[in-house]
């Protein structure tokens, strides 16, 4: 673990897990032995999951634990504690959905009586990696869109981003 300092005091606010080499790749390689079972959920599962996650993001549980954090660590005002509940709230709700765009489209081929069908497919495994000044909505992005489109993710927060504060969504 390392010590995580708040930017406006300059006092200990929380600590951080540090990751070895090892870490990483075992976080890499857990992605990619997940990846080929959630590339086949289907999108309405994908959906309500995203749903989920937008739900405990608008519960007074969740809000509780993660304010004093976003306070501590980021130094951020009442406002900006709203602005990232409601931007990540409504971030996850319209990526969730984004599954409505994930279809195929037939088009016309240069071959004539031919057609083209394009088929939209997931990457695999995405590396994130996300700044600290609107963690919320910040980490949601990068975390939802892969996510949606049947890729799994690995991702690297700030480490000014609710460390040890029992804040996982």
């Amino acid at each position: 673990t390392f010590p995580v300092h708040s930017p406006h005091t300059g006092e200990l606010a929380s600590t951080a897990a540090a990751s070895s080499r090892d870490d990483c790749r075992a976080a890499i390689e857990a992605a990619q032995r997940a990846f080929p079972a959630w590339e086949q959920k289907p999108f309405a599962t994908r959906r309500e999951i995203l749903l989920r996650a937008a739900t405990t993001l608008q519960s007074e549980e969740w809000q509780r634990k993660a304010a004093p954090a976003m306070r501590a660590e980021v130094a951020m005002t009442q406002a900006q504690i709203n602005f990232n509940f409601f931007a990540g709230t409504q971030l996850l709700q319209g990526i969730a959905c984004m599954v409505n765009e994930l279809r195929g489209e037939t088009l016309p081929s240069v071959v004539p009586g031919g057609q083209v069908f394009i088929q939209r497919r997931a990457q695999g495994v995405i590396y994130s990696v996300v700044p600290w000044n609107a963690p919320v909505p910040l980490v949601l992005t990068s975390v939802a869109v892969p996510l949606v489109c049947g890729n799994t993710v690995v991702v690297r927060p700030s480490v000014h981003l609710f460390a040890r504060r029992g804040c996982s969504a």
